[in-house]
């Protein structure tokens, strides 16, 4: 693969086309939620599912509501796009990579043709935004919130929920591009919660043609939430190689910088239980990031980038 970063060419993607031709959905993970170039990767992914195979549907793990001011902006040219991100209450998403997507899509939809639209599916928190999915989000959060302190129910709920929220959207859409973190879009859910809470991908595996893209990553840095002396807040961090005998290390090995591995049909040790690291939006200890997954039953792509910086707060942001 050429590089990460959008503006690279689409012939070294040309071998997707075969893997995602005929996909609804193109469900692309992420390995944590603070890694610049898996957020410059999904980005450059992007633009080649809308500008090569006609997808309709940019979709974020973020709430529906707040997403429509984005989405006002990327359609219509309506509102400040940096305050309309900083408004999704994501401090994830709220960084220069998401806001050079939302402008390309705002350039995109400018230039002509069928627009390419920007939603939400999450239902973190309710939003006094008005609209014909609001009460449905109300009910979401507040199931939630009876799931309490049983991890496997919260999170079994929340994946039905966004699941739910994303056979809506494709009601209206053609076919959607989805962003959230690995452990949503994955196929296999055996690893979480021992089996017990089914993901996203999933439940949506059940309904439509999908194609999920997982990631991984060599060693370097990322932003998460970081428990110190000034409390838990978002800072950068960085971690050194990966364990020896880890998925992560065997594609290290391979000494290219970045690449997309086709699972369809891979060797026998990506059919067999590999250790990976995974960090949501929260970081511990390099040992507590560690979880096993089976790569070929998770995901049909991985994307592998073997150094990595954190992503970049917008400026106006805290």
């Amino acid at each position: 693969m050429r590089g990460v970063r959008a503006g690279c060419g689409f012939a070294d993607l040309e071998p997707l086309r075969a893997i995602v031709s005929s996909a609804r959905i193109v469900a692309l993970g992420e390995a944590t939620h603070g890694t610049r170039e898996f957020f410059q990767l999904k980005h450059r992914l992007l633009e080649f599912l809308v500008r090569e195979l006609g997808f309709t549907a940019f979709a974020l793990e973020a709430n529906w509501p707040e997403a429509q001011a984005v989405d006002d902006y990327v359609r219509h040219g309506r509102g400040d796009p940096a305050a309309a991100l900083a408004g999704l209450r994501f401090w994830t998403w709220n960084t220069e990579e998401v806001l050079a997507l939302i402008e390309w899509l705002r350039a995109y939809n400018a230039g002509g043709g069928r627009p390419v639209s920007f939603t939400g599916f999450d239902a973190q928190f309710s939003s006094a935004l008005p609209g014909r999915r609001h009460a449905e989000l109300r009910r979401q959060v507040e199931e939630l919130r009876r799931a309490g302190d049983d991890a496997a129910a919260r999170y079994a709920a929340r994946d039905r929920a966004m699941a739910e929220n994303l056979a809506w959207i494709l009601e209206d859409e053609a076919k959607v591009v989805v962003w959230a973190h690995n452990g949503h879009v994955t196929r296999d859910t055996s690893r979480i919660f021992g089996g017990a809470a089914a993901s996203m991908g999933m439940h949506l595996a059940r309904r439509f043609d999908m194609v999920v893209v997982g990631f991984a990553f060599g060693a370097g840095g990322f932003r998460a939430v970081v428990e110190d002396e000034r409390g838990r807040r978002p800072r950068a961090v960085s971690v050194g190689p990966p364990p020896d005998g880890s998925l992560d290390a065997a594609l290290l090995q391979t000494g290219l910088p970045a690449f997309l591995l086709d699972l369809r049909d891979p060797p026998a040790w990506l059919r067999e239980p590999q250790v990976t690291r995974e960090i949501g939006a929260f970081f511990e200890t390099p040992e507590a990031m560690c979880r096993t997954v089976v790569p070929a039953a998770s995901y049909d792509v991985l994307a592998f980038v073997a150094a990595t910086t954190p992503t970049r707060p917008q400026r106006s942001a805290s």
